[in-house]
């Protein structure tokens, strides 16, 4: 019989976790497993999931309660004689699904812990100093009770191992589709960021940062939508740089403007692991990211593949982009250094850990 699989993530949108999810869920073999999706609002893989023939199961709430038991009626009602597995994804959603669904019989629960616990406060948007405290003190309660706790990072195991006293088991995202692509093109000049524009995401000191470059032949490509959208588009009319700044809105063929371009950027006040980054050097495409508390030193752990930078303002980044524009525009990444960095990110071994712990466990 097939395993029961239940996927939990709040809010299904486009972006780092969701897409993760979708790619593991696309990859794992049918024959083997029954795969359920649940979110609270409107499943933006919807039709994607429904071609590889998974239940999506969208609440559409905004009454915590009420979701709760929704959520719980939908496992009941889907629920096999099998092994059955929930796995929540982010940490709100894990306290949730420990309190209230661990008791159901027959059902295992995983916990995929994707968010740097140090922005645990800017995540939940809550400025509350006791309340914070009361949810990091509810997760070291209840994380004891999960089944496996799994990190998309080390450094984000070492921070779960620290602030609630639980080991667990890092895999990592499914990043590297196992191609390193190069062009060999002698015009790269634009820079591009793939990315939700949203304000923990400081878009707005990207384009700060090309305002000091007015004068060079550089062309930022932003890819992606969200709130601060309106915002961005404002402060780029207001530094009249309407002619370097080309905003691209969500695109699933993203990848292809990597041909043209010599630096990818990543300015993320916080990130647990940027899958971009990786698609950036699996396109041989060097990468100028901030110091966003997540795994980025485990993708770039070697200053051939870009540069960190500490206290991201401004000014640090566009010097960087202007090195990189003037000394390595042209310059390609080793394809076999690349590839044997990049395969503990891929697909493959995503599928490989995650198929050993669902039968593990």
């Amino acid at each position: 019989m097939k395993i029961n699989l239940f996927f939990f993530l709040p809010y299904f949108i486009k972006g780092g976790a969701g897409n993760s999810i979708y790619k593991l869920c696309k990859n794992l073999n049918k024959k083997k497993y029954r795969i359920n999706i649940i979110c609270l609002n409107k499943c933006e893989y919807k039709k994607l999931f429904l071609k590889e023939s998974i239940k999506v199961f969208e609440i559409k709430s905004s009454r915590t309660l009420f979701s709760i038991s929704k959520i719980k009626k939908i496992i009941l009602n889907n629920i096999t004689k099998n092994k059955n597995i929930f796995v929540s994804n982010i940490n709100f959603a894990n306290l949730l699904s420990l309190i209230f669904f661990r008791k159901i019989k027959d059902l295992k629960i995983i916990c995929i812990e994707r968010t740097p616990i140090k922005e645990l406060d800017i995540y939940f948007d809550i400025k509350d100093y006791i309340k914070k405290n009361i949810i990091k003190l509810l997760l070291k309660i209840f994380y004891k009770k999960s089944d496996k706790i799994i990190s998309n990072s080390k450094i984000i195991k070492n921070q779960i191992f620290k602030t609630f006293k639980q080991k667990s088991l890092v895999i990592y995202p499914p990043s590297f589709n196992g191609k390193i692509i190069q062009y060999n093109s002698s015009n790269r000049s634009n820079i591009l960021t793939i990315t939700r524009l949203e304000k923990e995401k400081k878009i707005d000191l990207l384009i700060k940062a090309v305002k000091l470059l007015k004068n060079q032949n550089i062309k930022l490509l932003i890819c992606g939508t969200g709130s601060q959208e309106k915002y961005l588009k404002s402060l780029v009319n207001k530094y009249k740089i309407n002619n370097q700044v080309i905003f691209l809105g969500y695109r699933y063929d993203a990848n292809k403007f990597f041909k043209n371009s010599f630096v990818y950027i990543n300015t993320s006040y916080f990130e647990g692991f940027p899958n971009s980054v990786v698609e950036s050097l699996s396109f041989s495409t060097p990468v100028i990211s901030s110091q966003s508390h997540g795994g980025i030193n485990e993708i770039i752990n070697n200053k051939k593949l870009g540069i960190i930078i500490n206290n991201i303002d401004e000014f640090k980044l566009a010097k960087a982009i202007k090195f990189y524009s003037k000394e390595n525009q042209n310059k390609l990444l080793n394809k076999k250094f690349l590839f044997n960095h990049l395969n503990k990110f891929s697909i493959k071994k995503n599928i490989f850990n995650y198929d050993k712990l669902f039968n593990k466990i």
